[in-house]
């Protein structure tokens, strides 16, 4: 299982954006490609070892399939959508970036514990109604803008202040 998915999420990816636009850096687009199959291949070998009670609330690290959509969703979006190319010197960007987020240790959330019969709020509701319409509306802007915001999550999280739950679980006590 392990080797399909370093071959789909890691492999064809990696071959995709150095044929598509990575050619022509010649050795440097190269070592971007292989370091994003590389770093995919240690990200799985990670997942593989990860403990499951670990594994079960959060990634860590951005997943492979992940990383493989934004590389997919990019050549889509630009070659159907826009008919252009992305700029060669992004591209490479984008491929060291993402190589780097998988063997990072930044927590990704998995979306795996969804409770489907606990009540939602309305807003929620509506908000995953819009979600799938856009979905099914506009498929290859939607797979884009989906995949680059997933990647940006675990890096937004990193920024945001964290609650100190010690000082609140004092306030709560000095305050009741």
């Amino acid at each position: 299982d392990s080797l399909a998915d370093v071959i789909s999420f890691g492999m064809a990816p990696a071959f995709l954006a150095y044929s598509w636009v990575l050619k022509p850096f010649g050795r440097v687009g190269w070592m971007a490609a292989f370091l994003f199959l590389l770093c995919g291949a240690l990200r799985l070998a990670r997942f593989n070892v990860t403990k499951p009670d670990i594994q079960g609330q959060y990634f860590l690290g951005l997943p492979t399939p992940a990383a493989a959509a934004v590389i997919a969703s990019i050549i889509i979006a630009f070659e159907d959508i826009l008919e252009a190319k992305v700029h060669p010197g992004i591209m490479v960007a984008i491929v060291y970036s993402l190589a780097f987020l998988m063997v990072s240790n930044i927590k990704y959330p998995t979306f795996k514990k969804f409770e489907f019969r606990k009540r939602v709020s309305f807003t929620r509701f509506l908000l995953v109604i819009l979600v799938m319409y856009i979905l099914a509306t506009i498929p290859k802007t939607a797979l884009f803008i989906l995949s680059f915001a997933y990647i940006l999550i675990g890096p937004l999280k990193l920024l945001l202040p964290k609650k100190n739950k010690e000082i609140n679980a004092v306030d709560k006590i000095t305050y009741s």
